[in-house]
């Protein structure tokens, strides 16, 4: 694929904080080739990551495995790296919303307090580099307005969503009050390769391609016509590119999701369809039903006017690439971990 000359970064200095998880890795992957990559990751439980999600540029990159909760980790090697970076992409996070309903404090241990030490690091080093932050358009919780853009009341559901909140707060405070060149990008529902498929608690579009891929029972709860926003992950990295190279908008915020939102039975039988599987409808687990925030629908005018950004991928195109990525490496993918 040939990507925009604006989605390019060439001779940057490039940090990505959890870059063995899903979408760190495929920004990884995207720029080593014309970049200097380091990557600070700790393997943090409920955070997805995977080493063997740097296969083929594990050589080209740098790994410092250190927790950014630490304040230790910000002295010695993560501090040069952050010292000399052009762009930061602050991808570290805990991923589960259940396991942030069942483990609060850890949550808020991981996505508050590493987010915080790393920025205010990055103030006092006086770095001007672009920091980008992969938010998720969960912050948003129940729909109000049809479709949700960036000025929508936020009214979380969970605890993992509550603190990516607070990174993005955290974040544009930064940007405000101290200077820093930060862009908060709120993601929805990625699924694509190196992504954590093995479990329901990093992502349902993710573990219902895992089940597609053993041939499985997909188990939609209810009659699944709740409507969501996906997008798969080669558009979510377009977009963090765009975010991180174009001028004027720190500060600023963007939502990012395929525009044509999908009723999670059609996307189960869109899995089904092109990967395998069988649908099966079940009741709601009393546990989901506190958190179900119903149809969830987003705008992404904001992100088409001001970053010049579309998504280009197809759900059957994206799913037939997805399953290509996965079946040769399906060991490697689907363990507990």
């Amino acid at each position: 694929m040939i990507f925009p000359v604006q989605d390019q970064i060439v001779d940057g200095r490039i940090v990505i904080t959890g870059g063995l998880g899903f979408l760190g890795s495929n920004l990884a992957h995207r720029l080593a080739a014309e970049n200097e990559v380091v990557i600070i990751d700790a393997l943090t439980p409920h955070s997805g990551g995977n080493r063997d999600n740097l296969d083929g540029i594990d050589s080209s990159v740098s790994l410092i495995e250190r927790d950014l909760a630490d304040v230790a980790t910000y002295e010695g090697p993560v501090r040069a790296a952050l010292q000399d970076a052009t762009h930061v992409f602050h991808c570290a996070a805990r991923t589960s919303h259940p396991g942030s309903m069942n483990e609060p404090l850890a949550d808020l241990e991981n996505n508050g307090r590493g987010t915080l030490f790393l920025l205010d690091r990055l103030r006092t080093l006086d770095s001007d580099a672009r920091v980008v932050l992969p938010a998720t358009t969960s912050q948003t919780g129940p729909m109000v307005r049809d479709p949700i853009d960036e000025l929508h009341p936020e009214t979380p559901r969970d605890i993992y969503s509550v603190h990516k909140s607070l990174q993005e707060k955290y974040l544009l405070v930064y940007a405000h009050s101290f200077g820093l060149d930060g862009v908060s990008v709120r993601l929805s529902n990625l699924y694509g390769p190196r992504a954590a498929i093995h479990s329901p608690a990093l992502g349902f579009v993710n573990y219902f391609i895992g089940l597609g891929l053993k041939a499985a029972d997909l188990t939609v709860y209810g009659e699944g016509q709740q409507r969501r926003s996906i997008l798969y992950v080669d558009d979510a990295v377009d977009a963090l590119l765009s975010a991180a190279t174009t001028t004027g908008v720190a500060g600023e915020v963007f939502q990012v999701a395929d525009p044509e939102s999908i009723t999670v039975q059609a996307l189960a039988e869109a899995i089904t369809r092109n990967i395998g599987g069988r649908v099966r409808n079940i009741p709601y687990p009393e546990d989901r039903v506190r958190t179900e925030i119903g149809d969830a629908v987003f705008s992404v005018t904001k992100a088409h006017e001001r970053l010049g950004w579309s998504p280009r991928t197809g759900l059957d195109e994206g799913l037939q690439a997805t399953a290509a990525f996965f079946r040769p490496r399906i060991d490697q993918y689907l363990v507990t971990a």
